[in-house]
């Protein structure tokens, strides 16, 4: 006789193969997917502690986070434009180009009609 655990209460992150239609990330354990989202601050209390236990025995999430960890520090650093040396009123002094603010409605004849549909049926029909 096989002992079924309940699953009752527990998130996805301990809740084996609950998370396996997300995917695999490249680091190989299907719960690195949730490593972008603990790194934001995204995942909801209870999920992020147990993120946080995964992450003590799973290397491949830890690695996850860590590539996290570098892409933010690389697109703060250098995510930037810098300076673009304009002052703020050479810049607004600049003329949009012309966009038109609305599109012109069709002409009637490119209206689609319901009376020309049944019409249409008529002559088609006497075509045969």
């Amino acid at each position: 006789m096989t002992m079924k655990r309940s699953t009752a209460g527990r998130s996805a992150v301990d809740s084996p193969g609950a998370t396996e239609s997300r995917g695999r990330t490249p680091t190989g354990c299907h719960l690195g997917v949730l490593a972008g989202p603990f790194f934001d601050g995204e995942l909801p209390p209870g999920e992020a502690r147990s993120f946080a236990r995964h992450l003590r025995r799973c290397p491949a999430c830890r690695a996850e986070l860590r590539a996290m960890h570098r892409l933010s520090l690389l697109l703060r650093h250098e995510g930037h434009p810098g300076n673009w040396g304009e002052e703020p009123e050479e810049v607004t002094a600049v003329e949009p180009a012309e966009v038109p603010t609305a599109r012109p409605s069709p002409t009637p004849s490119a209206r689609p009609s319901l009376a020309r549909g049944p019409a249409l049926g008529v002559v088609g029909g006497c075509m045969e």
